[in-house]
């Protein structure tokens, strides 16, 4: 009898391992996917993209990847990443009918309201966006501007004394504390920039660590389970967010039970104001949602920003002295405000330039191919494929930016202004144009103009290593450390 059980278990297990290998045979060479080009190990298995969304290599493999292998790259059996301006469009445009795939799905807390990242559902978002919209209006964020120069001025003076003295200081941490200062102070009323703030807990410390397991856990089966399931909760282990997500709670009471008249009014605020059509109030939970989406997306994706315009900057002098001067020429007895930034063309053209060359997300953003399918670069793409577009690949696409993409070339946005306006449009940032775009754009613009316009006018800046200017590694977003840099004080020059 035991001879006759071993042989059933040998018989199962050669059905398991033969089963194993036709199906590794068929996603290597009879899939549908089969056709595209792409590292051999992908085709076969997700765990060769698994990995390196895991080691957080995703800025630099991708562009090498669409460089060695064209417009469309197989990154796992069922996956696709693709450069193109119409799949841009079709997939991330208004009125697509491209849904988000599960992997988003990993950025969803259990906890909470459905936010505006993970939700899939297409009515939900739509509902999210119109919560948040007030908020996010040009008007009232310009209404908070003097909020926003206040955290500015205490980083111009914290950084006075080293520039002074001509130290090296490390500005990742210096923009960093700059961003969370400013939407710590416009979300909660209350700047988090000290990174040890709001009682000492380290939100931006909490909120990469979240990104770093979603990111990679989207793409596990069970995805959160691993990490909120009966034997973490036995072992005391939570999910990283849930902290802050109590401590954002907090806050929301606060505001709920305060008299808040005579107060500037922050984006709690205007989450609480805001009616549906019905008239009905948004639910706790939906506002501290709101609270929560707008810290974790609008402070270390504007600090990215902000270290991609010095880093082009400080590789680029001939570009300094001619941003320099004409922010020199501002009447600008006052800080600079942001509607001034928007009358210096060079300046415009000098921060798309970098947000094009350096994206704060260089994640695949992840959309099921609709019916109908997809067409790129002459190839079919099959209804129900995932495809994913990474900004940093999207916007080397030489079709649209010329051959010369991986030049820093701000004139390419100056002269003709009809070509300027195509290659704004053209912009893969912000997750696209469409309605899943991010809905703190103009936010994110605000203190990006006002940081670079304000550090040219007041520093001469230097890195210390261009070779390597910072460390980083990608977990949704390219997050930075290390990048030294030598500063001095300047005066204010114009040729006359």
């Amino acid at each position: 009898m035991s001879l006759i059980a071993e042989n059933y278990w040998i018989a199962g297990l050669l059905s398991l391992s033969g089963a194993g290998v036709l199906l590794l045979c068929y996603n290597a060479f009879f899939h549908p996917l089969a056709q595209f080009p792409g590292p051999r190990l992908a085709s076969i298995t997700g765990l060769w993209r698994l990995y390196h969304y895991a080691i957080g290599d995703w800025h630099d493999l991708i562009l090498d990847l669409h460089r060695k292998y064209g417009r469309v790259v197989r990154l796992a059996p069922n996956e696709l990443s693709v450069v193109d301006e119409s799949a841009m469009k079709t997939l991330y445009g208004h009125g697509t009918p491209a849904l988000k795939s599960n992997w988003y799905s990993a950025f969803q807390s259990p906890q909470a309201a459905p936010n505006q990242l993970a939700t899939q559902d297409p009515q939900i978002s739509a509902d999210i966006r119109r919560r948040m919209a007030p908020a996010f209006k040009m008007t009232a964020l310009l209404r908070l501007e003097s909020s926003m120069q206040d955290c500015f001025d205490k980083l111009w003076q914290q950084l006075d004394k080293p520039a002074s003295e001509g130290a090296i200081v490390d500005m990742c941490h210096w923009t960093d504390t700059l961003t969370w200062d400013v939407i710590g102070q416009l979300c909660y009323g209350e700047p988090l920039g000290s990174i040890a703030g709001a009682g000492d807990m380290n939100v931006q410390g909490i909120l990469i660590k979240f990104l770093m397991v979603s990111t990679v856990l989207g793409h596990v089966w069970g995805q959160l389970f691993w990490i909120e399931n009966p034997l973490t909760r036995l072992l005391g282990i939570k999910n990283p967010l849930s902290k802050f997500f109590e401590w954002s709670s907090m806050k929301v009471r606060q505001h709920e039970e305060s008299d808040r008249s005579g107060v500037q009014p922050d984006m709690i605020d205007h989450f609480l104001a805001y009616r549906d059509s019905e008239g009905k109030p948004p639910t706790r939970l939906q506002v501290v949602d709101g609270a929560t989406a707008t810290i974790g997306a609008g402070a270390d994706t504007v600090g990215i920003a902000m270290r991609s315009v010095l880093y082009y900057l400080s590789i680029n002098p001939a570009v300094v002295a001619k941003l320099q001067k004409e922010i020199d020429a501002l009447d600008s007895s006052e800080s600079i405000s942001f509607r001034q930034t928007q009358q210096l063309p060079y300046l415009k053209a000098v921060v798309r330039e970098s947000l094009r060359m350096y994206s704060s997300v260089p994640a695949q953003l992840y959309r099921i191919v609709p019916d109908g399918g997809l067409s790129v670069d002459g190839h079919f793409i099959p209804p129900g494929t995932i495809v994913g577009m990474c900004s940093l690949a999207q916007n080397r696409d030489t079709a649209i930016f010329g051959q010369d993409v991986d030049v820093f070339k701000p004139d390419r946005w100056l002269g003709d202004e009809a070509r300027g306006r195509y290659l704004e449009n053209a912009l893969f940032n912000f997750g696209g144009t469409g309605p899943r775009s991010c809905p703190g754009r103009d936010l994110a613009m605000i203190e990006l103009y006002k940081f670079v316009a304000q550090m040219v006018q007041k520093f001469d800046f230097e890195l210390v290593d261009k070779e390597r200017p910072w460390s980083v590694k990608t977990y949704f977003f390219a997050l930075h450390t290390d990048m030294w840099m030598k500063l001095a004080r300047r005066e204010k020059r114009v040729e006359l």
